[in-house]
């Protein structure tokens, strides 16, 4: 079977061992249940490319099953009111974002790869207080001008496109929502914004959607890099099993009924 991954960092998150990301583990539970799967993994970071990006992969490998990841990151950036990007001349600008008069440029111009550096596990974020200060008050001011509603609404734009587009192709499709945001309470807000969204329009679709917000496991472990942002080993290993149970029981019927339900639930 032909899996597709439209995702950021998260499938090549280079601080977790080779071999123990997610998507390694619930490949290897599906090869016990002798279902062999090939995988292709497709990065987005603006959403009006996102869409191109899969069509592109699946002309070059069809995909039986699509899992998108919803990402908070994406989508603040389109909710602050400033904005730092490289441009196309790979000169560093800055801007207003203000999406009511069509400035956008989130949506324009991407953080090239060289400039995001992920750190190694067990580093902490170096932060001081005023650029904690600044960095909630840039998404709070861009809220007050609408960028949030604005984000959001972008976001599920999308993925009534990819819907659309799968259900066309007849491409099975799970949508894997957003992880939380220790480090900023506002960033944690916005996932948790991006959640209650889609998770109102798949009960209405009946799209496939796996709710990953939570700080903690069902067994109390901490799911994240002591920085804050990126999912740390337990994280993976815990993701990797929720999305092979979603998919032994409700999208790859009869190989489910060898196992026994986990538990779903992640402690807030």
């Amino acid at each position: 079977m032909n899996i597709t991954i439209a995702g950021g960092c998260f499938p090549v998150q280079h601080n977790i061992p080779k071999g123990r990301l997610y998507h390694d583990t619930f490949r290897r539970m599906l090869l016990e249940r002798e279902l062999d799967t090939n995988l292709t993994i497709v990065r987005y970071e603006r959403f009006s490319t996102c869409l191109g990006k899969i069509e592109a992969s699946n002309r070059t490998t069809p995909a039986d099953l699509l899992i998108f990841h919803l990402r908070t990151e994406p989508a603040m950036r389109l909710c602050k009111l400033y904005y730092k990007y490289v441009d196309s001349s790979r000169i560093l600008r800055h801007s207003l974002n203000l999406p009511v008069f069509n400035i956008i440029n989130p949506e324009r111009y991407e953080i090239p790869t060289s400039r995001i550096v992920l750190p190694q596990a067990g580093s902490k974020v170096s932060e001081s207080g005023a650029h904690h200060f600044l960095r909630e008050a840039n998404y709070f001011l861009g809220a007050a001008v609408g960028n949030w509603k604005f984000a959001v609404d972008s976001y599920m734009k999308l993925l009534d496109d990819v819907v659309g587009y799968c259900r066309k192709k007849s491409v099975r499709l799970l949508v894997v929502g957003p992880v939380s945001r220790p480090l900023s309470r506002l960033e944690n807000r916005l996932s948790m914004d991006i959640h209650e969204a889609f998770n109102a329009r798949a009960k209405k679709s009946g799209t496939p959607y796996l709710n990953i917000l939570g700080m903690r496991d069902g067994s109390g472990n901490y799911l994240f890099l002591e920085n804050g942002i990126h999912v740390n080993q337990a994280g993976h290993d815990w993701i990797g099993r929720l999305i092979f149970e979603k998919l032994v029981y409700e999208l790859l019927p009869g190989i489910g009924g060898k196992i026994a339900p986990g538990k779903n639930g992640m402690s807030r």
